[in-house]
């Protein structure tokens, strides 16, 4: 079967966990037997005259179609929210159009590239799956006109172009719950799990030593947490527990790792409660290095608000990590609490030091969190293919 996948991003030109989702699941077609094409967004081009660049990764074929370059709102981060180049709709309609795919795989619901990929394939009556990873919410400093016209986006556009599509699958039962009351129905509407990360399977010893001292965590109790520096990530209620912790632990020490546009306002958190040397922001890190901190960490954070998967759940139990997790859904269907992790009322702050005190405090209670990795098995790259595609 030919696959045409089309993605606002896609490894390694990609800001948060999505562009590995894509390239999971690329590869696990790839693996099965599948001609795959995937067409991805380029925010990093700079010019409207940008070019299309092409790479091969392990026989998947990836065409980076360049972006309009994003303007700059405050604190907004808008980089994958640009249409498509003149050049790269023309790219874009001729791989649709005479491609000669038997289904076109779309992903991220909000992404004008995916919409005009949608539309192209309502226009020349192409079957298209459509799958929500999430569904984007206008940021509050946008301004009520932003806000309204965004409104007016997903309210007409995108319910149009998802109920055209063959099929509307979303990545966890709430996600689908909320595409349901946002009015984003399909004629048919499955749940398909994202799987785990593959390229966190190993990691060389000398890498873990070398961001050991890199970062200066040797001795110390490392708290690891990662994803995009957004609101909804909910990293400002872990950098406002660290002073409870360390009154208790001197030595535990929190990184953070990612990109975003909540960055400016982290960082004030850490200079007004004076925790530069507990708190550390370190910014992008390669998939290796997230593995290497992964085995240092002594508990993983993951003081989400707003998920509508939890990746980073599924690679800290790959990793046998102990997990605190702000008790929403969808993370609240991957983590048992007290068995595989710990669980605590979303956005209070309090109860989530005093977990972490409780797992850096109890070597016992680490180790048997991080045994009970038996979830994960209910989240594979395999069965999500196979779902897909039936």
């Amino acid at each position: 079967m030919r696959i045409l996948i089309v993605t606002p991003e896609y490894p390694p030109k990609h800001v948060g966990g999505g562009g590995i989702v894509y390239r999971s699941l690329a590869k696990e077609f790839k693996r099965v037997g599948h001609d795959v094409t995937v067409l991805a967004g380029d925010f990093h081009n700079r010019s409207l005259m940008g070019g299309i660049s092409h790479v091969n990764d392990d026989g998947v074929d990836i065409f980076f179609l360049p972006l309009v370059p994003a303007p700059r709102m405050g604190n907004m981060n808008l980089v994958t929210c640009t249409p498509p180049t003149a050049l790269a709709f023309a790219f874009l309609a001729y791989k649709i159009v005479k491609g000669g795919y038997d289904i076109i795989h779309l992903h991220g619901v909000g992404h004008p590239l995916v919409d005009i990929a949608a539309i192209l394939c309502i226009v020349f009556r192409k079957r298209y799956v459509f799958t929500c990873h999430g569904i984007p919410k206008s940021p509050e400093s946008a301004g009520l006109v932003f806000h309204l016209v965004f409104k007016a986006y997903l309210a007409l556009l995108e319910r149009f172009v998802v109920g055209k599509a063959k099929a509307l699958t979303a990545v966890s039962h709430s996600l689908l719950e909320e595409c349901v009351r946002k009015g984003l129905i399909s004629r048919r509407m499955v749940v398909v799990p994202n799987g785990p990360n593959p390229d966190l399977n190993s990691v060389e010893a000398e890498l873990v030593e070398k961001v050991e001292g890199r970062y200066s965590l040797t001795g110390k109790k490392l708290i690891f947490s990662v994803g995009r520096l957004a609101q909804t990530k909910g990293f400002q209620y872990l950098i406002r527990a660290m002073p409870y912790v360390i009154s208790k632990i001197p030595d535990a020490i929190a990184v953070i790792a990612g990109t975003g546009p909540y960055r400016s306002e982290l960082e004030k958190l850490v200079n007004e409660g004076s925790l530069q040397h507990h708190v550390k922001l370190v910014g992008w890190i390669s998939e290796e290095e997230k593995a290497a901190f992964y085995q240092l960490a002594q508990v993983v954070v993951i003081p989400s608000t707003y998920e509508p998967f939890g990746i980073i759940v599924l690679e800290a139990l790959t990793m046998h990590k102990p997990i605190i997790a702000f008790n929403i859904s969808p993370i609240s269907e991957m983590i048992n609490n007290g068995v595989n992790g710990l669980l605590v009322p979303s956005g209070n702050v309090e109860k989530l030091a005093d977990a972490i005190l409780q797992i850096l405090s109890n070597s016992n209670l680490r180790r048997r969190l991080a045994s009970n990795t038996y979830s994960v098995s209910s989240f594979q790259w395999e069965d999500a293919a196979r779902k897909y595609l039936h």
